[in-house]
């Protein structure tokens, strides 16, 4: 089971990836968009846990992967967008 989740999360990468390349090679297609394919699929993560948590009706389950991914999500938005854009220290006076 863990085989076939790796496998199909390597294909799913993948089909993601050739897609925005496929998108990007559209000049008229706008950033926002492309990013926003891409947060879609990020995004989607949660979903399938949280069904199969409320299936077993366990819904704090469902709450902490939800609220654990969104976490996890912003802090790295943030985090990549520090690396890429620091801001000055604030300088006294």
């Amino acid at each position: 089971m863990v085989l076939a989740g790796v496998v199909a999360m390597a294909a799913g990468a993948t089909a993601l990836v050739d897609a925005m390349r496929r998108i990007s090679g559209d000049e008229t297609v706008q950033p926002r968009l492309r990013l926003a394919i891409v947060y879609f699929a990020v995004g989607f993560e949660p979903v399938v846990p949280a069904w199969s948590a409320a299936r077993r009706g366990t819904s704090g389950a469902v709450v902490a992967g939800v609220v654990g991914s969104f976490a996890q999500n912003v802090v790295v938005t943030l985090g990549a967008g520090a690396l890429t854009h620091p801001l000055p220290p604030p300088m006294p006076g």
